[in-house]
């Protein structure tokens, strides 16, 4: 082998273990992926710890629940309530209703999921006559107060200005979408694509529509500043730019507005909001906030097979 080709080789050898590392260490940085985000805090696991086996009666069972917040806003004041099965005939030492406190909301920036919590319900199968089985269907009521963030951004441009853009055959201003933060409920604002100033009446029309895209219901549960008034009560809070101002609209507040979401599934809001006068153009960011009370349910299935003995 002449010279050229040893020093070639020799230089070949020094990069490959560099190269190794270099591959090595970009396959194992970062953590890797993103965080995903769903509707708010969810059901992960309820079930009763032997899920296909059958119990006796007497037979200690423990019925098992996992949440988890996989919303983009921390779940607060998150409560878990069994029901649906007569606690007086298994034995219930402990109470219905039990206090999980906050679940933290993912974090984008470190890539960490939303927290998780568990609980369990340690029960005691009923007593039942020999030879005869049941199935039980315990139920268990996740409550969490949540918020959902919706923002839309217009532009407000002069009179003169727009007849200079249609003059001249620009394109003329469009407003964006909706962006809506993560959760049960989500936010659609509807406005035109600009709204033009120097006209004696320059008003713009807002529509903001809520809806229940979650798999339960807003609830009025622990909500006592409401009373009974409301079933399906949502605060929603609209933030207007300096250049924009609410005149007409009972259910428009920056400070906080109660309405009611039809059967639990829509509100529809509209707001009168007057626009300033500016130079030339400039974009302007809506901003409406939906505060409420958040439930979901989940339903498992107990297998009871009789051992008492009839006396007669």
């Amino acid at each position: 082998m002449d010279r050229k080709k040893l020093q070639d080789l020799k230089i070949l050898l020094l990069i490959l273990p560099v190269a190794a590392v270099v591959f090595t260490s970009g396959c194992t940085s970062g953590g890797g992926g993103t965080v995903s985000f769903g509707p708010g805090v969810q059901i992960v696991t309820w079930e009763p710890d032997l899920k296909t086996q059958a119990y006796n009666s007497g037979d200690t069972v423990k019925l098992l629940l996992k949440v988890q917040n996989q919303g983009e806003f921390d779940a607060e004041n998150v409560k878990a309530k069994l029901f649906g099965i007569n606690l007086d005939e298994w034995g219930n030492g402990w109470s219905a209703e039990d206090d999980l406190g906050t679940l933290q909301a993912a974090n984008e920036e470190y890539n960490t999921p939303g927290e998780s919590k568990t609980k369990q319900w340690l029960l005691k199968a009923p007593d039942l006559e020999k030879g005869i089985e049941i199935n039980y269907h315990p139920k268990v009521r996740v409550y969490y107060d949540y918020k959902t963030l919706a923002t839309k951004t217009i532009t407000v441009v002069d009179k003169t200005e727009l007849r200079r853009i249609i003059q001249q055959g620009r394109t003329l201003p469009s407003a964006g979408p909706t962006t809506n933060t993560y959760g049960p409920l989500t936010v659609e604002i509807t406005t035109g694509n600009f709204v033009k100033t120097g006209d004696n009446n320059h008003y713009l029309p807002i529509n903001i529509k809520i809806r229940n895209t979650g798999s339960g219901s807003v609830s009025n549960e622990d909500t006592y500043s409401y009373g009974d008034e409301y079933d399906y009560p949502i605060t929603v809070k609209v933030t207007l730019p300096s250049t924009l101002n609410i005149v007409e609209g009972e259910d428009c507040s920056s400070s906080g507005q109660t309405v009611e979401m039809w059967q639990g599934q829509e509100a529809d809001i509209t707001c009168k909001v007057s626009v300033s006068d500016v130079d030339i153009s400039q974009d302007e960011t809506i901003r409406v906030e939906a505060d409420y009370r958040y439930q979901i349910d989940a339903t498992t299935e107990v297998r009871v097979i009789g051992q008492q003995d009839t006396w007669w």
